[in-house]
């Protein structure tokens, strides 16, 4: 089981955490196009997140779409750990969702 399955997010809650998602991109730098990209691939997880249903399939999309992923464009490994820090410390800052990251 997935550990979002327990959690009951709802759809307010996901939309709060899809911003600390944004803030925490644009704190290491990523530029608005990355930042929206980032958004939609996470927008694809929403329902299975929501109400597990099917996924998207982000590879086959990225391929069909034939540029730089959005790992690279983050910055790699490096990139995704500022990234990850920063968007953790902001959603435990968020009284809207940081219950589900205590």
């Amino acid at each position: 089981a997935r550990i979002h399955t327990t959690m009951a997010m709802s759809d307010y809650e996901f939309d709060s955490f899809l911003d600390s998602v944004k803030m925490a991109l644009r704190t290491v730098g990523a530029d608005s196009q990355t930042v929206d990209e980032c958004v939609v691939l996470l927008e694809t997880v929403r329902q299975e997140v929501l109400v597990n249903r099917k996924r998207h399939d982000v590879r086959k999309a990225m391929e069909a779409a034939s540029v730089k992923t959005v790992f690279e464009r983050v910055g790699g490994e490096s990139g995704i750990t500022t990234f990850v820090e920063s968007m953790y410390t902001k959603a435990t800052e968020d009284v809207r969702v940081k219950s589900f990251f205590e």
